[in-house]
């Protein structure tokens, strides 16, 4: 099995974000309350949006909240949001498009998160339910009891 790749650490060294520009957000919920036996997920995805000439590129992260029964798939509360990160690295550096994928793969997810954090905990006030307070990212999320939370 092949490792996952790491992104160049001259890029990691040389990047700044420029803009985080939330894109798409929504939610819903058909409870009104946290049930017994609720398991909240997190996934996440990135892509490279676009890579430009003048050493800017956009990443597109984007973060579920997503709250179900432990046996069902449907979700019983569902927050979604969709970040354009916008990157600048020094013009006189040369990357590849492969790796500025590698980076958005790894790296913008960090780079979003607190943003992430912040969106799906709000939007759970808006929907008068128990605001989660997410994980700090490490790479991966495990899914959580949500009945743990309250503890």
């Amino acid at each position: 099995m092949n490792a996952p790749r790491q992104p160049s650490q001259q890029i990691v060294a040389a990047v700044q974000v420029q803009q985080v520009r939330l894109v798409e957000g929504r939610c819903r919920t058909t409870v009104r309350a946290p049930e017994p036996g609720m398991v909240i997920n997190y996934p996440v995805r990135a892509r490279l949006k676009e890579h430009r000439p003048d050493g800017t590129f956009c990443v597109e992260a984007s973060v579920e909240a997503r709250v179900t029964k432990k046996k069902s798939q449907r979700p019983r509360i569902l927050v979604e949001a969709t970040f354009e990160l916008t990157y600048k690295l020094p013009r006189t550096m040369s990357v590849s498009t492969s790796e500025l994928e590698v980076f958005a793969n790894t790296n913008a997810i960090f780079n979003v998160w607190p943003y992430f954090r912040e969106f799906i905990q709000s939007m759970f006030e808006r929907m008068a339910l128990p605001a989660p307070i997410l994980p700090l990212y490490k790479g991966s999320l495990e899914s959580r009891d949500k009945t743990r939370d309250k503890q």
